[in-house]
């Protein structure tokens, strides 16, 4: 009895564990999926974006960037890789963080180095890697992107990727169920837009016509009385 008491204490300890580092994951720095594009918005002082950058259909779909600008007189870049994060949100939930390094701040460093900074936020990697990079769990920024190790847990997954074309190192935290959903919406929306498209042509043109026979009746109107041959 005292065996499996302590057999179970060991398991519970080991399921805690792992559940702290499923956590950890779904962060990045003071961000952290799921939160809403206003908790966002106050931590980088950016606008939350308008309609205007946002998939409205079937579901909104909206994109936030962040370039981090000076701290106490000094650019950031000066002590911060960080070049700039993009955020992508789903029905307002975070589902996605891309943060880009600056190039100038990992010249030189090589793929392992990049992946050990990285392991000490999430740990050791996965031993799947390299990463498919069309994988369903890993979507790149950028299809010439190399995957070159990922972290993954449950609903979230860390992908580190270099760029084939040189130095630049980019990492993205995502949940895989809510970036699911969002890939679907805008494919649905595309496949709107396309379906549309002939109907929304024929308004513009039968809209420009109207627009052209308005401007004549009005030039005619405004010329004819004045008009001294």
């Amino acid at each position: 009895m005292r065996a499996r008491a302590i057999l179970s204490c060991a398991l519970l300890t080991v399921l805690a564990a792992s559940g702290l580092a499923a956590q950890e994951r779904a962060e990045y720095r003071n961000f952290r999926l799921g939160s809403t594009t206003a908790a966002v918005a106050v931590l980088t002082g950016v606008p939350v974006p308008g309609p205007g950058a946002t998939y409205q259909r079937p579901a909104v779909v909206q994109e936030m960037t962040w370039r981090p600008g000076f701290t106490f007189g000094r650019p950031l870049s000066e002590v911060d890789p960080v070049r700039e994060i993009a955020f992508s949100f789903h029905d307002d939930h975070l589902f996605r963080i891309a943060v880009h390094y600056d190039q100038d701040r990992t010249s030189g460093m090589t793929d392992a180095d990049l992946i050990e900074a990285v392991a000490s936020l999430y740990g050791a990697p996965d031993r799947r890697v390299p990463v498919p990079s069309r994988s369903a769990l890993s979507r790149p920024i950028f299809e010439s992107d190399i995957a070159i190790a990922r972290w993954g847990d449950g609903d979230t997954a860390a992908t580190l990727y270099r760029s084939s074309y040189g130095t630049a190192f980019r990492l993205i935290v995502s949940s895989v169920s809510l970036e699911g959903r969002a890939r679907a919406a805008e494919a649905n929306a595309r496949a709107d837009d396309l379906r549309e498209a002939p109907q929304r042509e024929a308004a513009r043109l039968k809209q420009a016509a109207e627009d052209q026979r308005d401007a004549v009746a009005k030039a005619r109107a405004s010329n004819k009385g004045t008009f001294r041959p």
